[in-house]
């Protein structure tokens, strides 16, 4: 299935630059965001020119980190973000409000199996976004023409919508598009997977991810080894826990992430016994979900 925030083979339409980072920021801080809390206007200013160094953190991602729905920077699966978009969101099928997250699908395919890029929308046509999980030093390995190509991917950025990397044509006919606005007090909806050792040791994984990603040293093989085995420990207790748990699907799209994140990523791993592990745990687990979760939350959550 393709999805535009997860594949490199896609051009960029505008290298975006030093100035145009500082210029977006501008714009951004000039905007009325009355529909945006203050939380989420400080994280968007914080974020806005902010480079990845290691693949990681993607689009799905910076949408949901805007919205409230995570804490860290990472590799979020379309699993993940169909989650809170099921149990936190409902489709805006009016204007498009600040704020809203813009889901942009395949054209032709079924919307739950075509999700290909999100951003968050924001006033006067513009968008935040995440490129892809594409990360600086990756890029330095490219040739000169592909490093020009890829390099915006490595920022997060602010963009009028018809410049964005990857949502400027929204208004072709066929464009899959659904715009979203979501409940800000996520967290508190969602207390009671909040708690306990099993999301402790997600949260845990996730931060680390997130430290990898930004870390400016070149080689982080060493770390994600090290992280990995922490994976494999923790992967372990939630394979015993019980699939009928109402918080079962919430964990187990959080560890799709995780599995995402080490599979997309750069650091050369994916011999480690730990990773072997993970993968093949999830995969084992995902027929289980299919013919117990039949609810039509869960079948649009767990549909590829």
């Amino acid at each position: 299935m393709p999805r535009l925030c997860t594949n490199k083979q896609l051009a960029a339409k505008k290298l975006i630059t030093a100035i145009g980072v500082f210029i977006s920021f501008f714009i951004f801080s000039e905007y009325s965001q009355a529909a945006l809390s203050e939380v989420q206007i400080q994280k968007i200013q914080d974020l806005v020119g902010q480079q990845t160094y290691h693949d990681g953190p993607n689009c799905y991602n910076a949408a949901s980190y805007i919205s409230g729905f995570t804490d860290y920077l990472y590799q979020t699966s379309t699993m993940e973000l169909k989650y809170y978009l099921a149990y936190s969101c409902y489709e805006n099928k009016g204007k498009p409000a600040s704020g809203d997250i813009l889901i942009i699908g395949t054209p032709y395919l079924n919307f739950a199996n075509s999700i290909a890029h999100a951003v968050v929308v924001l006033e006067n046509d513009s968008v935040f976004e995440k490129g892809s999980p594409a990360a600086f030093y990756k890029t330095e390995k490219f040739s000169q023409d592909d490093r020009k190509k890829y390099l915006p991917y490595t920022y997060y950025s602010i963009s009028n919508i018809q410049k964005s990397l990857y949502a400027g044509d929204i208004s072709r006919e066929d464009r899959n598009i659904k715009y979203y606005s979501c409940n800000g007090d996520f967290k508190s909806l969602n207390k009671k997977c909040e708690a306990g050792t099993l999301y402790e040791g997600i949260k845990s994984i996730q931060k680390q991810l997130q430290a990898i990603s930004l870390n400016k040293k070149r080689d982080v093989s060493a770390e994600a080894r090290i992280l990995l085995d922490e994976t494999g420990r923790s992967i372990e207790q939630f394979h015993q826990s019980d699939i009928q748990d109402e918080c079962s699907l919430y964990y187990f799209t959080q560890w799709n992430s995780i599995l995402w994140h080490f599979q997309n990523s750069d650091w050369g791993v994916s011999e480690h016994d730990a990773y072997q592990k993970v993968d093949q745990i999830l995969k084992s687990m995902l027929p289980k979900y299919l013919e117990l979760k039949i609810d039509p939350a869960s079948k649009f959550i767990l549909a590829e």
